[in-house]
C-alpha cells in the first residue's frame, strides 16, 4: 500500500512540475507601415515551428503558446506580408510573461511598382499601363499572354479563347496597331481559325512595359482606326532567366549584361502544342499542331550618347489535321436536330515569319534626341486541304416520356461535300524610320518620317462543292454550281510614305492641365491618296488633391489599306479605293481614391466614332472577308468603365464594363441598317487575384468574361448580311499557383534555394464547361417528296463550338 501511495505522490509532483514549466506565454502588439498606418493580414510566426497568427484590420495581433522550459528563453519571430520587406526579430522572455511588441514594416520598392494602380503619364495620354508581372499568373489557352491580358479591359472583345485576335470598340481585327520596341508588328493573312494560329510575336518573359489605348491616341502612332498596343522589352541589369513547362507547351528565357555594362541581352524561345485542347472539340480526329518561335533583343552602348539596338525574331508554325467524324446536336426543345459528318482527307498548313530590326539612338544633348530604325519582315504562308465529308441531318425525338427521346426519328437530308484549298501567300516588307524629340521648358515635341516598301505575292485556289440528295447546292436546275470559291494570283509592289509631328504642353501653375496636338501625313502609291490626320487631346486635374482628371480627345483616323482589303473573291484588285476613316470623340474621367486603406482607380469614358468609306466585311471564326466592291458608312458609340485596385492587399484586380451600339449602312444596298460584325452591346469582364491570408505563397486568380452575342447570317458572296445574333459568350478560367520557393526569400529546401523561384500552377479552363459558339456551318436540304410536307426550314445553321473544360499543369522556375 505504501508503495502505491509513494508512486501516486511522485506522479502528482511530476504533473505539477510539468504544468508550471509549460506556463502560457502571450505576445501581442500592433503592426504598422512606415507611415504609421495599421497593417492587416501580416503573418506572424515563430521560426521553425507551426505556431503563428495573423494581424487584424487594425494591425493588432495576439500570439499565445506554451513551452516546456524554465528561465529566460530566446525565440525568433518572423513578420511577413506581401509587398513589404520581411522582418525577423529575436526576443527573450520568462515563461508566464506577457510581452508587448510593436513592429513597423517597410514597403518593398519592387512591389510598389507591381501594385501601382495607374501612373500620371498614362492617365494624361489616355493610355492604360498594364503590369507585366501579372502576365505569368493568367490562365491562358492561346499561349499569348499579353492578348489574353488585354481581353479583360473595357472596350476589348474576343469570343475565341484559342486566338490572340481581339476587337476594340466595334472595330475588326485588322484595325489594331501593335508595336514592339517601336517596330510595327504584322499578322498572318491566311489563318482562318484559332486552331491554326500560332504564337503571337510578343514574348511575355521579355516584356517590361505595356501601354494600351482603345481610341483617341496620339499622332505618333500609325494609321489604324481602333487601338494601339505599345510593348517595350526589358533592359537587363543582371544575369537571370526562367523556364516554364505545361501541358500546352514550354518556354525559356535568359537575360544579362556584360562586365562593363555596355552590352545587355535578352533571349527567349517558346513552344506551343495545343493538341490536348483541340481534342476537346466536337470534330474528332488526329490533331498535330506544332508552333515554335525564338527571339532576341541586344542593346549596346557605344558611348554615353550613342546606342545600338537589335531585335530579331523567327517563328515556324505548322498545323496538321486528319479529321474523322463530327456529331453536333442543336436547335430548341420544340425543334431538336442532329448533324453527323464522316470525314476523309487532311489539312496541312505552314506559317513562317521573321523580323529583323536595327535601331540607332543618339542623345545629342539632354534636350535633343534622334533615332534611326531599319527593319525587314518576311512572311511565307501555306494553307492546303482536301477534305471530303458525308453528312446526315436528322430530327430528334422531343417527347420526354418517349422511349426514343433524343434519338433520330426523321431524316431531314443527306449529302456530301468536298472542300479544296491550295493557298499561298508571301510578303516582304522593308521600313526605314527616322524619329526625333526635343524637350522645351514646358513642351515635349516629337517628329518622324517613315518609308515602307511592300512586296506581296499570292496564289489562292479555294472552293467547295456540296451535294444534297443528288442536287448540287446552290441548285438552279440547270448547271453545277460551287457553294463558294476564291481565286487569285497577284503580285503587288507598293511604297508608303508617312510622317508626323506632335507636341505635348503642360502647365503646372494654378490648375494643372495639359494639351497634346499633332498631325499625321500618309501617301500610298497604289491608290495615290494623300491622307492628313489631325489629332488633339487635353485634360486637367480638379480639386486641391488632384485626384480627379478630366480628359477630352478628338481626331481623324485612317485605316491603312493592305492587300486583304482591296482584293475580292475573284482576285480582282481595287486599287483606287479610299482609305476607311473614323472621326473619334472621347470624354473621360479618372478618379484615384482610397478604400480599406488601399489604393483604387476608377475610369469612365464615353466615345462616339463617325466612320465612312468603310469596306464592308463579314467574319467567319477569325477570318475577315472584305467586299471591296461596296462602300458603307455608320457610327459606333458606347461607354467604358473600369475599377481597378487592391481588392486584396498587395495584388491588383479589376472589373470592366462596356456598353456599345453600332449601325452600318451599305451604299446602294436594299438590306438597310445593320450592326457592325463585331457589335457587342454588353461586355463584362473580371480579373481577380487573391492569396491565403497571411501566406502569399499560395495564390489564386480568376478570369470571368461575358460578351453579348455577335451578329451573324447566312453566307453571302457579294455583301455583308447579319440579321441574327449568336448566343452570348460566357467563360470562367481559374488558376492556382503555389510558390515552393519565393523570390528573395529562403526555402527550407537546399535544392530549391539554388533557384530564384520555383512555382507550380494548376489551371482550369472553361471552369463551368459552357459550349460557346464561334461560327456556323450552313446546311441546305433540297426538299423532295418524302419530306416536302415537313414544316422545318430547308436551311440550317449548325453551330461550331469552342473548347470544353480542360485542366493544365504548369511548372515555373527562375534562375
Amino acid at each position: 500500500m505504501l508503495k502505491y501511495l509513494l508512486f501516486l505522490s511522485l506522479t502528482l509532483f511530476q504533473l505539477n512540475f510539468s504544468l508550471k514549466a509549460q506556463s502560457e506565454i502571450t505576445i501581442q502588439g500592433k503592426i504598422t507601415d512606415n507611415l504609421g498606418n495599421p497593417l492587416e493580414l501580416v503573418n506572424i510566426s515563430i521560426t521553425e515551428t507551426g505556431i503563428g497568427a495573423v494581424s487584424n484590420s487594425k494591425g493588432n495581433y495576439i500570439l499565445s503558446f506554451s513551452l516546456n522550459h524554465s528561465g529566460k528563453i530566446p525565440i525568433k519571430l518572423s513578420f511577413s506580408r506581401i509587398s513589404f520587406i520581411h522582418k525577423d526579430t529575436i526576443i527573450s522572455f520568462v515563461p508566464g510573461e506577457n510581452i508587448t511588441l510593436n513592429i513597423s514594416l517597410t514597403p518593398k520598392d519592387e512591389q510598389i511598382e507591381e501594385i501601382k494602380i495607374i501612373d500620371k503619364h498614362s492617365k494624361e495620354g489616355g493610355l492604360v499601363q498594364l503590369d507585366a508581372k501579372i502576365l505569368n499568373n493568367i490562365p491562358l489557352v492561346s499561349g499569348n499572354q499579353i492578348q489574353s491580358f488585354i481581353k479583360t479591359l473595357p472596350g476589348v472583345a474576343s469570343v475565341n479563347e484559342m486566338s490572340s485576335n481581339y476587337s476594340v470598340r466595334g472595330g475588326n481585327f485588322d484595325e489594331n496597331l501593335v508595336y514592339i520596341n517601336n517596330f510595327e508588328i504584322f499578322r498572318p493573312v491566311l489563318v482562318q481559325t484559332g486552331k491554326q494560329e500560332g504564337l503571337d510575336m510578343a514574348n511575355a518573359d521579355l516584356v517590361s512595359k505595356i501601354d494600351f489605348s482603345t481610341g483617341g491616341f496620339a499622332a505618333k502612332y500609325g494609321d489604324k482606326m481602333s487601338s494601339v498596343l505599345d510593348i517595350h522589352y526589358k533592359k537587363p541589369t543582371e544575369f537571370k532567366g526562367s523556364a516554364k513547362l505545361g501541358l500546352l507547351g514550354a518556354s525559356a528565357h535568359v537575360e544579362g549584361t556584360s562586365v562593363n555594362g555596355k552590352l545587355s541581352y535578352l533571349g527567349g524561345i517558346r513552344y506551343k502544342n495545343s493538341q490536348y485542347l483541340l481534342n476537346s472539340l466536337e470534330t474528332k480526329g488526329e490533331y498535330k499542331p506544332n508552333f515554335l518561335d525564338a527571339q532576341s533583343h541586344i542593346n549596346y552602348h557605344i558611348s554615353k550618347k550613342f546606342t545600338i539596338n537589335l531585335l530579331a525574331y523567327f517563328s515556324n508554325n505548322n498545323y496538321l489535321f486528319y479529321p474523322e467524324d463530327r456529331t453536333t446536336s442543336f436547335g430548341t426543345i420544340q425543334e431538336a436536330v442532329n448533324l453527323f459528318v464522316d470525314f476523309e482527307g487532311n489539312e496541312k498548313d505552314k506559317f513562317i515569319s521573321a523580323l529583323g530590326g536595327l535601331t540607332f539612338k543618339y542623345q545629342i544633348n539632354p534636350l535633343l534626341a534622334m533615332e534611326l530604325k531599319a527593319s525587314a519582315y518576311a512572311d511565307y504562308e501555306e494553307l492546303k486541304y482536301d477534305i471530303k465529308g458525308r453528312y446526315s441531318l436528322n430530327q430528334l425525338d422531343k417527347q420526354i416520356d418517349s422511349d426514343s427521346f433524343g434519338d433520330s426519328i426523321l431524316n431531314l437530308g443527306i449529302g456530301s461535300f468536298l472542300s479544296h484549298a491550295r493557298n499561298y501567300f508571301e510578303a516582304n516588307i522593308y521600313t526605314l524610320n527616322y524619329k526625333g524629340s526635343y524637350m522645351l521648358s514646358d513642351q515635349f515635341v516629337q517628329w518622324g518620317i517613315k518609308y515602307q516598301n511592300e512586296q506581296i505575292q499570292d496564289k489562292i485556289t479555294e472552293w467547295q462543292i456540296v451535294d444534297s440528295a443528288g442536287y448540287s447546292i446552290p441548285y438552279n436546275g440547270e448547271t453545277i454550281e460551287l457553294a463558294h470559291s476564291l481565286s487569285s494570283e497577284n503580285q503587288l509592289l507598293s511604297n508608303r510614305y508617312s510622317s508626323f509631328i506632335q507636341s505635348v504642353y503642360k502647365s503646372t501653375t494654378g490648375v494643372e492641365w495639359n494639351i497634346e496636338y499633332g498631325l499625321r501625313f500618309q501617301y500610298w502609291d497604289i491608290n495615290k491618296k494623300i491622307l492628313l490626320s489631325p489629332r488633339f487631346a487635353g485634360g486637367f486635374y480638379t480639386g486641391i488633391d488632384k485626384k480627379i482628371y478630366l480628359r477630352f480627345s478628338s481626331g481623324l483616323y485612317y485605316q491603312t489599306l493592305f492587300y486583304k482589303e482591296i482584293i475580292d473573291r475573284n482576285g480582282v484588285l481595287y486599287e483606287d479605293l479610299n482609305s476607311p476613316r473614323s472621326i473619334h470623340f472621347t470624354g473621360s474621367a479618372d478618379y484615384d481614391f482610397s478604400m480599406f486603406d488601399r489604393s483604387f482607380h476608377m475610369k469612365g469614358e464615353f466615345y462616339y466614332k463617325i466612320v465612312d468609306d468603310i469596306i464592308p466585311y463579314s467574319i467567319d471564326n477569325i477570318r475577315v472577308h472584305y467586299y471591296p466592291g461596296k462602300i458603307a458608312k455608320g457610327y459606333i458609340t458606347g461607354l467604358d468603365f473600369r475599377l481597378n485596385g487592391e481588392f486584396v492587399p498587395g495584388v491588383e484586380s479589376w472589373l470592366s464594363i462596356a456598353l456599345m451600339k453600332s449601325e452600318m449602312q451599305i451604299e446602294n444596298d436594299t438590306i438597310g441598317k445593320q450592326a457592325f460584325p463585331n457589335d457587342h452591346p454588353i461586355n463584362i469582364s473580371i480579373f481577380f487575384q487573391d492569396y491565403i491570408p497571411g501566406n502569399d505563397r499560395f495564390r489564386v486568380n480568376l478570369t470571368l468574361v461575358y460578351l453579348a452575342g455577335l451578329p451573324f447570317g447566312p453566307p453571302m458572296e457579294d455583301t455583308y448580311y447579319a440579321p441574327l445574333r449568336m448566343p452570348a459568350y460566357k467563360r470562367v478560367d481559374i488558376g492556382f499557383t503555389a510558390a515552393l520557393k519565393q523570390e528573395n526569400k529562403k526555402s527550407k529546401s537546399k535544392f530549391f534555394n539554388t533557384f530564384r523561384y520555383v512555382n507550380i500552377g494548376l489551371d482550369v479552363f472553361n471552369l463551368l464547361g459552357i459550349n460557346n459558339i464561334i461560327s456556323y456551318n450552313w446546311i441546305t436540304v433540297v426538299p423532295n417528296s418524302s419530306n416536302i410536307q415537313s414544316t422545318v426550314n430547308d436551311q440550317y445553321a449548325v453551330p461550331n463550338h469552342l473548347s470544353d473544360r480542360r485542366v493544365n499543369l504548369r511548372l515555373m522556375i527562375g534562375f
